[in-house]
């Protein structure tokens, strides 16, 4: 494509900016109006927090349900098909994470996420009356399977849509953006610990008699419905954001190649780490209950009982929850991507740390506990978080769902392989393994921090307004106008006399076409 005239693609521009600015200006009046003090965005950031409430709870109780049925079907419960149910979930999200990220750019924000809250008050329903043929509870965890996969779409949704809302709702509201993503993602972390108390508790009901942990299990799934029903009002009530009715997507051609040519690097960066997270934070996840399992028989510290196991699993999650929220009060100020620098060092080392020493700490549970919680900790303010939001503010609006789902689907495809890398690094020995993945991992966050460094910018103080021009501009310096404002989403906010005023202002794009090539399909 021909570079177009540096004058040209200014004036362009400059007519753009002009119907951004009254596009904005009479969003605010109409939010002020039908809102008051209670303003869209505040909506819109309170039903993608409680989203990811319910998206951790369902994935998370699972880890404690394994060993409910382990116990309860021990026939049927076969090592195989723990892999099945727990990875059916894993497929699901990279599916659901491709889909709606283009979903929530081509059709809108709000529609995104009613249906994934669709799928996540539909999912838990099913999973509760799992059944097999005839009685048969192979059959009965082949549902699950299936039904897991299907839930898994919809928490998958959850990511692109939740954060590209967020976002945007920060900036509307005008409040600090990172800080109002953040405190989305971490009701991750309130979620997986609700998970381990609610499925403790209920273990704990069911103890007493082996023929409870069927309504146990069943419960323990169905429990995720209740606080998805006022999150379906809720987002019904809620609109998209201002910044999408300005430039999002919605039926305008997209030139694909432009926008890998202008991001690629970007995209390396974004999903390359969230890659490299997910590798390490799920794998750890079911990583650290085995090897607190393995300490605590090398200790002879109750090691076989089940709930005794789930709270030391627990307790290091607890240490790490205040991660999400010192990564969520401070990344206004030190900015995502330096904390997920941060991050990646001080976990890299103190997961080196911990392999150098693993034999001195397999005979001393208290310290390993400690150590593996600071790992947790700095996974959360680092990684965990920032990989969440820095797709958000990275890309243009009208890919800004697209490519975090992108980004995304690569982070759960690392979680896929980080189990399976682990098994059998874990069993070289009962030492020499845990050191090789201790190791491995701090090898694999300092890689990680080394991508961050080199491949996405620093854009804590950029305005998402300038991420859009920025496009707009690479675009029109190559010979396509974008179409900036879409007019099925701008029409209404125009008078007659707006209208004119526009007339008057483009008189001399006639002559501006001959330059300008405008993409078509």
């Amino acid at each position: 494509m021909a570079v177009v005239n540096e004058n040209v693609v200014e004036e362009q521009l400059g007519k753009l900016q002009q119907e951004a600015e009254l596009v904005v200006q009479r969003r605010y009046e109409e939010e002020e109006k039908l809102y008051g003090g209670f303003r869209s965005p505040a909506i819109n950031t309170l039903v993608s927090g409680v989203g990811f409430f319910t998206d951790a709870y369902n994935i998370f109780i699972v880890s404690i349900l394994n060993g409910v049925w382990t116990e309860a079907y021990p026939t049927d419960f076969t090592s195989t098909m723990k892999t099945r149910v727990s990875n059916s979930i894993l497929v699901g999200d990279i599916v659901g994470m491709l889909f709606f990220g283009l979903f929530a750019d081509r059709i809108g924000r709000k529609a995104g996420l009613l249906a994934t809250a669709t799928i996540l008050l539909i999912g838990p329903i099913l999973e509760t009356v799992s059944f097999g043929a005839n009685g048969s509870i192979t059959g009965m965890f082949w549902m699950l399977v299936i039904v897991r996969g299907f839930l898994g779409v919809g928490i998958g949704g959850e990511y692109p849509c939740a954060a590209t809302t967020s976002c945007e709702a920060g900036e509307d509201a005008k409040i600090k953006r990172g800080k109002n993503v953040l405190l989305v993602f971490s009701m991750q972390g309130v979620g997986t610990i609700t998970a381990y108390v609610y499925g403790i508790l209920l273990i704990e009901w069911a103890k007493a008699n082996p023929s409870n942990f069927e309504p146990v299990w069943r419960v323990a799934l169905a429990s995720s419905i209740v606080p998805v029903i006022p999150i379906y009002i809720l987002r019904w009530r809620m609109r998209n954001s201002t910044r999408y009715e300005v430039a999002g997507l919605s039926k305008k051609n997209l030139p694909w190649l432009l926008v890998i040519r202008k991001y690629w690097v970007n995209l390396i960066g974004t999903a390359g780490t969230w890659f490299i997270n997910d590798f390490l934070f799920y794998s750890n996840g079911l990583f650290s209950s085995e090897m607190t399992a393995s300490i605590l028989r090398e200790t002879d510290v109750r090691s076989s009982n089940l709930v005794f196991k789930e709270y030391t699993s627990m307790l290091i999650l607890l240490i790490g929850l205040p991660g999400y929220f010192v990564s969520a009060f401070t990344c206004d100020y030190i900015g995502s991507r330096n904390i997920q620098i941060i991050g990646a060092c001080v976990s890299g080392t103190i997961a080196i740390i911990m392999g150098g020493i693993f034999n001195l700490m397999r005979t001393n549970p208290g310290p390993f506990i400690m150590m593996y919680g600071l790992f947790f900790f700095f996974t959360q303010f680092g990684a965990n978080c920032t990989t969440f939001i820095l797709p958000t503010e990275t890309y243009a609006t009208a890919v800004r769902a697209t490519l975090h789902g992108v980004s995304a689907a690569f982070g759960k495809a690392g979680a896929a392989i980080g189990t399976q890398v682990f098994n059998p690094l874990k069993k070289i020995s009962p030492v020499n393994g845990p050191r090789a993945v201790f190791i491995f991992c701090g090898g694999l966050s300092f890689i990680g921090a080394i991508l961050t460094y080199i491949c996405i910018p620093d854009n804590k103080k950029k305005p998402l307004e300038v991420l859009d021009m920025e496009f707009e501009r690479y675009c029109l310096e190559h010979g396509v106008e974008l179409k900036y404002l879409q007019p099925s989403h701008y029409s209404k906010y125009f008078t007659s006399s707006d209208s004119d005023e526009k007339a008057r202002m483009n008189e001399n794009e006639t002559e501006d076409k001959g330059s300008v090539a405008v993409l078509s399909e």
